[in-house]
C-alpha cells in the first residue's frame, strides 16, 4: 500500500470512531451541564468536609459522574482539603473522578459497548475507596504533610484553565447550563479527545491485525505493558476510548483495554507530583498502588467475564456503517469542540 492508501485509511477510520462517539458525547455534554449548575463544586465540598469512611464513600461516589480530568481535579481537591477533608476523601475524589464521567460513559458505550460502559465507573468507584481507606490507614497520627498547593507544580496537563468557573446566579439556567456544557467541558477535552482520534485512525490503518497477539502474547504480558503505558502518560477519561478502541481492534484483550482505560485517565506525571505536595509521600504511594491493583484485578476479571460473554463488548470498528444521525452529530460536535477550544485557547 501506498503513504496516500495509508493517510486515506486512517481518515476514514478516524471519521467513523468521531461518528460513532458524537451523538452520545453531545449528550454527555448536556448532562454534564445539568449537574454542573445543579451540583456546584461548594456542594461536593460541604458534603466532603469531613472525616471518617462515610465521607470517603461520598467522595468516590461524587467523583464518578463528575466530569473532570486529571488536571481541573488537582484545584478541587485542593480546595476539599482546604475545607477540611481527610486525606482519604481528598485521595478517593483524586482517583474516582478523573477515571470517568457522565459525558465519557455515554462515549465509552458507544465505541465499546455495554460491558465497558458499567465496567468503567464501577472500577472507578473500587478504586476511590480502595486509595482512600489506604491512606486514611497509613496516615493515622501524621499531620496535615504536604503543601496546600493551588496547583500542579508542573502546570496544567491539558487545554483546560484548571480552575471552576464561579457562574454569575443571575443568567438564566439554562445559559449557564449551555455554558458549562457546550464551552467549558468541550474546551477541556478538545485537543486530547482529536488526538485521541486521530491516532486511533492511525493505529488501525498502520498496525498489521493481531499486532497484540504477536508481541503481548500473555495476559499478564499485555496488562502490565497497557498499565506501563497509562501511569505517566496524560490521556482524559473521553480521549482514551477512540485508543483503547484501535487497541482491541488488533489483538489487544478487552481486559487489557480496560486497565489502560482505567489507569491513563487517573494518573500523569503532574497529578502525582501534585499529590505528593497535597498530601505528602505516603499518600502518592499509596494512590499509585490503588490504581495499579484496581487496574490489574479489574482487567483479569473483565478478560473472564468477556470469555463467557464475548458479544457484550463491540468496538466501532466491527459494528456496522455509519448512520445519518451519526454523521449529522459528528459536524455537529465538530462545530461544538472547534468553538470551545478556541474560547479556552484565548482565556487562557
Amino acid at each position: 500500500m501506498t503513504i496516500s492508501t495509508y493517510l486515506a485509511a486512517a481518515a476514514i477510520d478516524s471519521w467513523t470512531v468521531f461518528c460513532r462517539m458524537a451523538p452520545y458525547l453531545l449528550f454527555g455534554f448536556a448532562v454534564a451541564g445539568v449537574m454542573a449548575v445543579f451540583f456546584p463544586k461548594e456542594s461536593v465540598e460541604r458534603h466532603l468536609g469531613s472525616r471518617g469512611f462515610l465521607s470517603i464513600l461520598k467522595a468516590s461516589l461524587i467523583g464518578v459522574p463528575v466530569p473532570l480530568c486529571s488536571c481541573s481535579v488537582i484545584p478541587v481537591a485542593t480546595s476539599l482539603r482546604k475545607s477540611g477533608a481527610s486525606k482519604g476523601a481528598v485521595t478517593s475524589f483524586f482517583l474516582s473522578a478523573p477515571q470517568t464521567g457522565v459525558d465519557s460513559i455515554f462515549a465509552t458505550w458507544s465505541l465499546l459497548g455495554t460491558a465497558f460502559a458499567v465496567m468503567r465507573p464501577l472500577v472507578a468507584f473500587a478504586s476511590g475507596i480502595l486509595g482512600g481507606v489506604a491512606v486514611d490507614l497509613t496516615s493515622r497520627g501524621e499531620g496535615n504533610g504536604g503543601e496546600l498547593a493551588e496547583q500542579s507544580p508542573g502546570g496544567c496537563c491539558c487545554s483546560c484553565s484548571c480552575s471552576s468557573d464561579v457562574h454569575d446566579v443571575s443568567r438564566s439556567t439554562f445559559s449557564r447550563i449551555v455554558e458549562h456544557g457546550f464551552l467549558d467541558i468541550p474546551g477541556e477535552i478538545a485537543k486530547p479527545l482529536f488526538i485521541g482520534v486521530v491516532l486511533s485512525g492511525v493505529i488501525t490503518a498502520l498496525v498489521p491485525d493481531g499486532f497484540f497477539n504477536r508481541f503481548l502474547h500473555s495476559q499478564s504480558l499485555s496488562m502490565l505493558a497497557m498499565l506501563g503505558l497509562g501511569i505517566p502518560i496524560y490521556v482524559c477519561a473521553t480521549a482514551s476510548i477512540p485508543l483503547a478502541a484501535a487497541f482491541m481492534a488488533k489483538g489487544l484483550s478487552a481486559g487489557a483495554a480496560l486497565v489502560f482505560l482505567m489507569s491513563g485517565p487517573a494518573t500523569n506525571a503532574a497529578t502525582i507530583t501534585t499529590l505528593w505536595h497535597l498530601l505528602g509521600h505516603r499518600s502518592a504511594i499509596c494512590y499509585l498502588l490503588s490504581v495499579a491493583v484496581t487496574a490489574l484485578a479489574s482487567g483479569y476479571l473483565f478478560d473472564f467475564f468477556f470469555s463467557m460473554h464475548p458479544k457484550l463488548v463491540e468496538t466501532a470498528f466491527n459494528s456496522g456503517s455509519v448512520t445519518a444521525v451519526e454523521q449529522g452529530s459528528a459536524f455537529v460536535l465538530l462545530a461544538v469542540l472547534t468553538a470551545a477550544y478556541l474560547r479556552a485557547r484565548d482565556r487562557r
